[in-house]
């Protein structure tokens, strides 16, 4: 395994993930989006 270094590259698949978490709870916080109603759509189908 090599050191990491300023010319490493990372997937970014492992980094949008959190990331996307952050947005979709602070739209909640925000009440543009309401994961109450989400959840139900999701499993009703």
């Amino acid at each position: 395994m090599e050191p990491v270094d300023t010319n490493s590259i990372f997937e970014g698949a492992s980094l949008s993930k959190p990331l996307f978490a952050y947005f979709i709870l602070k739209e909640a916080e925000d009440r543009i989006i309401d994961l109450d109603k989400l959840t139900i759509r999701v499993m009703l189908k």
